[in-house]
């Protein structure tokens, strides 16, 4: 019942504190490379074969425990997204509800875009893994949640996507299809379904989109070699063409954000700063020296002003607040991302993420939600786990501690409090929480785990308080002092 014989490479060994099994997992026969993953387990009394999902690939995944099971992760080029994240619990590998947008590439980037008054921000579609072109809706709201719309575009990438304030739509326009076929189609996402719309006039080559200081939407010329003809407004029916661009567009790259502080659309031409009141475009001056190169550039809510980053120096980052530059340093480095779009509702801006780097999206935020371990646990063997639900940000309905007993049905407390210690019980175990103002008594279901729900409200005020969480379980067999085992400190700070 051991690893199988015909794979010779890419095992993976862990412990398994919960069960106190070695575990084995992967495997793949070289040289010719099929995928054989499978799951083994090791105890004193010889191996066991635990049933492994067959979408699992072997390549490049790793598992970590989380207080209640061993989590699968980290897995090549994107395949945990493909696959979903999965949970071993014991002998069971159970999917967890966790979902969010396969990876995608700057080949054909995914539209991304938000508003500042509906609730989350709206991606749809790109070049995905596995390799295909995507017409998949998706919305961040803290979370992402597929959309399941009755009707939807054809899949693209590139494609201009820009929020009406008039008629209270995203517009979406054109891209490049699969076969690198040019579409010229006009959409609209009213938050339940797509809408083609039928225009009288159109643009005839790709522009990208930006909310109008008129409330309309703004159609710009997105690559070189256009007109000053190549500018063209949404009006809800139909688009209008405006031969307004400066001469300059006549031959450069550029992007172009919409200031909703001021009611302006800044614009980077080969390093010159232009602004669109609605009528007029005004030349501002040079851009910084450091933003030499190709910027991308954003609309930043919690500093009000737009932020350029030149992914060819050193991700040098600066703001424009309409009269002044500001250097921006960001602590951990700017991240690989496709797309930036403001999240109104969090006051945060939001990257969404190239296809290799770990996470679908990163925020920019000066306060991070964080969870840590200090301290230490106390039982004979493992001791149990404890480990937040979800993530601490403000409104989050469904964030929890969750306890991994070790023990069915067992009796057991989480304590809260806000201040910790180290008060020590004896044979070895601690009280971390200092005079917790806050215990909850619970017991375990028959696999061993307990949760405490804790919603989270929707008050951004709450960023940046922290709190301490300790867990204690009645499990006499295993106790070192009174009956009880105990699980090392959480220390939990609300963020982004």
């Amino acid at each position: 019942n051991g690893p199988a014989a015909t794979a010779t490479g890419y095992y993976r060994l862990w412990f398994d504190p919960g069960t106190s099994r070695l575990i084995v997992h992967g495997g793949i026969n070289v040289p010719n490379s099929p995928s054989i993953t499978g799951t083994w387990a090791f105890d004193a009394s010889g191996w066991t074969t635990i049933t492994t999902p067959a979408t699992f690939s072997a390549y490049g995944m790793s598992l970590a425990w989380d207080g209640i099971g061993l989590v699968r992760m980290g897995a090549v080029q994107g395949r945990a997204m493909t696959e979903g994240v999965w949970r071993l619990e014991g002998s069971v590998w159970r999917h967890l509800p966790i979902d969010y947008p396969v990876p995608r590439y700057s080949y054909a980037r995914p539209s991304f875009a938000s508003s500042p008054s509906r609730t989350g921000l709206l991606l749809f579609g790109g070049y995905g893994e596995p390799a295909t072109m995507l017409n998949d809706t998706w919305v961040l709201d803290g979370v992402w949640t597929r959309q399941t719309p009755p009707h939807a575009p054809s899949p693209r990438g590139n494609a201009g996507l820009a929020w009406s304030p008039t008629s209270q739509v995203f517009v979406l326009f054109g891209g490049l299809g699969p076969q690198n076929t040019v579409l010229l189609d006009t959409w609209t996402w009213d938050g339940t379904d797509w809408t083609q719309q039928a225009p009288a006039n159109a643009p005839t080559a790709q522009v990208q989109l930006v909310t109008d200081p008129s409330g309309d939407v703004l159609g710009l010329r997105r690559v070189a070699g256009g007109t000053t003809n190549d500018q063209w407004l949404w009006n809800g029916t139909t688009w209008l063409n405006q031969p307004s661009l400066p001469a300059v567009y006549a031959g450069v790259l550029w992007t172009a954000v919409y200031d909703p502080h001021r009611n302006r659309v800044v614009t980077d031409a080969d390093g010159v700063l232009w602004e669109w009141d609605g009528i007029t475009w005004t030349q501002i001056g040079g851009m910084p020296n450091v933003l030499n190169g190709h910027v991308q550039a954003a609309f930043r809510p919690d500093t009000q002003r737009v932020l350029f980053l030149s992914n060819q120096t050193s991700n040098t980052t600066m703001e424009w607040d309409g009269t002044t530059w500001t250097t921006v340093t960001l602590t951990n480095g700017a991240p690989s991302f496709l797309a930036l779009a403001p999240d109104h509702t969090r006051n945060r801006l939001v990257s969404f993420q190239h296809w290799f780097t770990p996470a679908p999206h990163a925020v920019l935020t000066p306060t991070p939600a964080t969870v840590q371990r200090f301290g230490y646990g106390c039982a004979m063997g493992p001791s149990p786990g404890l480990l937040t639900d979800g993530r601490p940000v403000a409104d989050e309905p469904n964030f929890g501690i969750r306890v991994s007993t070790l023990a069915a049905n067992a009796p057991c407390l989480v304590a809260l409090g806000f201040a910790s210690q180290s008060q020590h019980l004896g044979s070895g175990c601690t009280a971390w929480i200092l005079q917790p103002p806050a215990v909850n008594f619970l017991v375990a279901d028959t696999t061993g785990h307990a949760r405490v729900s804790m919603p989270i409200p929707a008050d951004l005020s709450l960023r940046g308080i922290s709190f301490l969480a300790q867990g204690a379980v009645l499990d006499p067999p295993r106790s070192l002092f009174g009956g009880l085992t105990f699980t090392d400190g959480l220390r939990i700070k609300i963020g982004d």
